[in-house]
């Protein structure tokens, strides 16, 4: 598992570039991290919450209170995250596979 700026300083074995060899990557041979299709994150702990769509004030409460807006559903709900630690956010490469 790494940060993502762990992770933009590795080898990404998409770009087509063979530099495994070579200490310093040219920035063209690195991962990319979370704008990755194939990143994955891990140990990212949240809260959930869903907020009526039409309950502006409810709405506004949780955004004063650090919730972020993520999703809508057709039930006319909206859904909120809220990040239970200030912990690294950390992710793999999801081509290999999750690590251990």
């Amino acid at each position: 598992m790494h940060t993502e700026e762990e992770a933009k300083k590795l080898w990404c074995p998409r770009t087509g570039g063979s530099n495994l060899r070579h200490e310093t990557l040219h920035p063209s041979e690195c991962c990319i991290a979370s704008k990755c299709m194939a990143w994955n994150w891990a140990g990212h702990q949240v809260q959930e919450q869903l907020i009526d769509r039409n309950d502006r004030a409810a709405r506004d409460a949780a955004k004063a209170e650090g919730w972020r807006y993520e999703v809508s559903y057709d039930d006319g709900k909206d859904l909120f995250i809220k990040a239970l630690s200030d912990a690294p956010k950390v992710g793999f490469c999801g081509l290999a596979g999750r690590p251990d």
